[in-house]
């Protein structure tokens, strides 16, 4: 990520801490690129077995809803602080995915459809 990114970047992160109302949307729209890359990461490196299952962009879409309703009451501290929470959602986001594979593998060999 450039500098000239990381600093605007912390400068939404300035206007979140500063109470400015639209900040926080400001924030997770201004990050979606770097959130797809970080997401991208995640998947490939840390659960390959789902990247054939599951697209980036709808790993990222989940994630972004998930940070849109963390973000009703965090408050970042840092551009670092902000993208380790992201990191955070998306592993949960990832993991969930997992979850619901295993259950549904589940209902398959007991029969069940639905």
């Amino acid at each position: 990520m450039s500098n000239e990114s990381t600093q605007h970047l912390q400068s939404i992160v300035n206007r979140v801490r500063r109470g400015d109302p639209a900040a926080r949307r400001d924030l997770l729209d201004a990050a979606c690129g770097r959130l797809r890359r970080l997401t991208a990461h995640i998947l490939s490196a840390s659960f390959p077995a789902l990247a054939g299952r599951h697209e980036v962009d709808s790993v990222v879409h989940e994630t972004w809803l998930r940070l849109a309703k963390a973000m009703e009451s965090v408050e970042p501290e840092s551009v670092e602080h902000f993208f380790r929470l992201a990191a955070q959602k998306v592993r949960h986001v990832l993991l969930d995915l997992v979850e619901r594979g295993r259950r549904g593998h589940s209902h398959d060999a007991l029969g069940l459809d639905g």
